[in-house]
């Protein structure tokens, strides 16, 4: 016979509720519901590069080497500058002014031979077509480091966005078709969990010098393609029609 609350005592009462909660919660967790994992990838093409380029100069005194450096440098820039646009970046990148020593084997020590002065820029823009040109007008304005490029996306957070918005459309894909068969509905989304790569930033060509810059002016680069994937596990509740 069914005991009304109101003839138990407080601590039956009270026993009643624990006793309960339990199989109200089991309910809850009964609500069939399927899990499924979209996949998606995009193979877009670069729209931003970026290359190094420096000089590298030798001479007897730290004074002689920074100035041939600087003089050096500033031909290069000067003959960068007028390719570039607003939109593009030139930073200095390193430089260095370091003593060249040898070992002396019958005085059995080192000695200072020389020094050696480095100044590099990069150059990052959204035109990949311009680099050719660029290392062409760096190779005969007097470069001899010459690195890169490096190719990648402007906006690479964007990209990943609309690579997880597809493998969350390849996901609910997937849960509709399994609902489907299951004679069942689609419900609402219970949870989700999103990853996605970054986009690989390949060095494609990479140069030491620049002595064979006359032989091919302006080296032809080719940026390909950058992958980008992303997978995007969801639950669904599901409903009877």
């Amino acid at each position: 016979m069914p005991v009304s609350p109101r003839l138990l005592p407080p601590l039956g009462l009270a026993l009643l509720l624990v006793l309960t909660a339990p199989a109200l919660a089991g309910d809850d967790q009964a609500v069939p519901q399927v899990t499924v994992t979209g996949l998606a990838r995009q193979e877009l093409t670069p729209d931003q590069a970026r290359i190094s380029l420096g000089v590298r100069s030798l001479a007897a005194s730290p004074q002689e080497t920074s100035r041939h450096n600087a003089a050096a440098m500033q031909a290069l820039l000067k003959a960068v500058k007028p390719l570039l646009r607003p939109e593009d970046h030139l930073q200095t990148q390193t430089y260095s002014l370091i003593p060249q020593r040898e070992w002396d084997q019958k005085a059995r020590r080192w000695r200072e031979v020389g020094y050696q002065a480095e100044n590099r820029v990069r150059v990052t823009t959204r035109r990949p077509d311009l680099l050719g040109e660029l290392i062409q007008v760096a190779s005969q304005a007097g470069a001899n480091l010459i690195e890169g490029p490096q190719w990648g996306l402007s906006d690479p957070a964007q990209a990943r966005r609309q690579t997880q918005i597809l493998a969350l459309a390849d996901a609910r894909a997937q849960a509709e078709a399994l609902a489907q068969a299951a004679g069942l509905s689609l419900g609402p989304v219970r949870s989700i969990s999103a990853s996605a790569s970054e986009p690989p930033t390949p060095l494609l060509m990479r140069s030491a010098a620049a002595e064979n810059a006359d032989a091919n002016p302006a080296p032809p680069l080719e940026p390909g393609r950058i992958g980008l994937s992303a997978s995007v596990t969801v639950s669904f509740g599901l409903l009877t029609p």
